[in-house]
């Protein structure tokens, strides 16, 4: 009983830190970041539409520094964002459900 109590504890203490976990100064907050990626998404498919294996990864970084502009955003930012994000897959896994509504929502937008 002793044995399951402190595990049980230990559980509880190692599963509510994960969602203590909050992005640093300088790392774009979780909303920001769902964002950035879903811009992200929509650029490359962007670059896709127009046999986006034949651009050079100039011209790609071009429409991609482009698409984030047009959103207040920096490349740089971004970039450590995502760095930060990818050292924490639990959020970055989490933010994907967000992600693609996020881009739903900027579709049907458009329509």
């Amino acid at each position: 009983m002793r044995s399951f109590l402190v595990l049980s504890i230990f559980c509880l203490v190692a599963c509510s830190g994960k969602q203590g976990i909050k992005p640093p100064v300088g790392v774009m907050s979780r909303d920001s970041m769902v964002s950035a990626m879903a811009t992200m998404h929509i650029a490359e498919s962007r670059i896709m539409q127009f046999d986006g294996r034949n651009l050079s990864r100039e011209i790609k970084s071009a429409v991609i520094q482009e698409e984030l502009s047009k959103s207040g955003m920096d490349t740089m930012a971004f970039n450590r964002s995502f760095d930060w994000y990818a050292l924490h897959p639990e959020l970055f896994s989490s933010m994907y459900d967000d992600i693609l509504s996020e881009i739903s929502r900027r579709g049907a937008e458009k329509q």
